[in-house]
């Protein structure tokens, strides 16, 4: 079929991540990756809502979510028209050909729903506590927030996030959040060791979802979270996730490479400045100490001059 999403100019407004993932959204990761494993993903571009005010990460029911947003317009210089919802969005790429089940049998999109829905339920508590609610929490988020959140939007944001993530997780435990998404990591696991992709030989709405959670989950670990050291446990799992991060997320490991290494010019920097200035006040002080030791030692008429 002809391709219709080429007459349209479509972003993705997200709120933006770090350490090189796109997103603090799993929502906005897997849109992205089901554009990218599509082949669309110069029709896709993603924007940083800086101003945080339509953020929410909470999944509501089985597919809603209040962010990220697609706008669409038809030519340049038309009023774009807003889509939101997770499923919306994923319905709209594929009216607009960005379609990974095109071809599938009613069994296998029937299919993709449950695993997708499977996955969600599995892996979305463990995601609130760990990003909103643990103790931990903050060193994982703010950092974002505090770089990509115009102010003074920065601590509503942070406090949306968290209430959002007491609704998401009010009758389930951060024990029982575990277990659900060790669980879900097993099964993923053993399928991902038989075949390429979730379903089999070809990438599809499943793989896009299980990579948003499990990119999120792979970035915390460097923070010790709980669910960043599960994924220790399904080394294939995690070999998979790098895999496709690295294939489709380039950019982003490559823009977040370059802020590290200007972060930590900055911070050699203002060590060496401090060093500077601790050497030239020792220096100082040696001085002080030295002229008032001679001052003891001379004779009382010679100091007098002085």
């Amino acid at each position: 079929s002809s391709c219709c999403c080429c007459c349209y100019n479509m972003e993705l407004e997200v709120i933006d991540g770090d350490w090189g993932v796109a997103s603090l959204s799993p929502a906005a990761i897997a849109i992205l990756t089901y554009v990218r494993m599509s082949g669309n993903s110069d029709r896709v571009k993603k924007v940083c809502n800086k101003s945080g005010f339509h953020a929410s990460l909470s999944l509501k029911g089985l597919f809603q979510v209040d962010e990220p947003t697609l706008l669409l317009s038809a030519r340049e210089g038309e009023k774009k028209r807003k889509i939101s919802g997770f499923m919306n969005i994923i319905e709209e790429l594929r009216e607009q050909n960005c379609n990974l089940e095109d071809g599938l049998s009613d069994s296998m999109q029937a299919d993709v729903l449950a695993l997708t829905s499977h996955i969600i339920q599995h892996f979305d508590p463990a995601f609130q506590f760990m990003m909103f609610l643990d103790d931990g929490a903050t060193a994982i988020t703010r950092p974002s927030i505090r770089e990509n959140i115009s102010y003074p939007n920065k601590s509503f944001v942070f406090r949306t996030y968290k209430s959002k993530a007491h609704e998401c997780t009010q009758h389930i435990s951060r024990e029982k959040s575990h277990v659900l998404a060790r669980q879900c990591l097993r099964l993923l696991c053993a399928r991902i060791e038989k075949t390429p992709f979730l379903l089999g030989n070809r990438p599809t709405l499943v793989d896009a979802v299980a990579f948003a959670y499990l990119n999120l989950f792979g970035c915390s670990a460097q923070s010790g979270t709980v669910v960043g050291v599960l994924l220790d446990d399904v080394p294939a799992l995690k070999q998979w996730m790098t895999k496709l991060h690295k294939k489709y997320f380039q950019g982003e490991i490559t823009a977040y490479s370059s802020r590290l290494k200007k972060k930590m010019s900055k911070e050699a920097e203002t060590y060496r400045s401090r060093m500077r200035l601790v050497l030239a006040a020792s220096a100082v002080g040696v001085g002080m100490g030295i002229y008032a030791l001679m001052m003891n030692k001379l004779p009382a008429n010679i100091v007098m001059v002085f």
